[in-house]
């Protein structure tokens, strides 16, 4: 929250000067409008990153940052269908390799530190 307060503060100024060093065309109120409307529609989404972000283990969170780059790596190959060799397919094999090993060996843990404490038997 203080983050996204420092970068909008920031931030503004900017905005503004941009508006009025705008080129000659002058905005429309659609123009003006859809301007206003950016604001929320990247702040919003970021309060609720930060909100999921500190009931969420940073283990998981680090997996879901893969959903980004996951989206554009299929539009680029799938639908501007960008050269995809076995160079970059070994690449993709061994990142995603990497992140099984990683959830396996962070479910263990998430197992191992909430089982019971083992008893001895008397």
């Amino acid at each position: 929250m203080v983050g996204l307060c420092i970068e909008t503060t920031l931030l503004l100024p900017v905005g503004f000067l941009l508006i009025e060093v705008a080129p000659a065309t002058h905005p429309t109120v659609v123009d003006l409008r859809v301007l206003a409307l950016s604001g929320p529609v990247t702040g919003i989404p970021l309060l609720l990153f930060t909100g999921a972000a500190h009931r969420l283990r940073l283990s998981t969170i680090g997996l879901l940052q893969y959903i980004g780059p996951i989206g554009q790596f299929a539009l680029a190959i799938f639908a501007y269908h960008e050269p995809f060799g076995p160079t970059k397919l070994a690449g993709f094999i061994l990142i995603w390799l990497a992140l099984v090993v990683y959830s396996i060996d962070s479910v263990r843990a998430y197992r191992l530190a909430i089982a019971p404490p083992e008893t001895e038997p008397l």
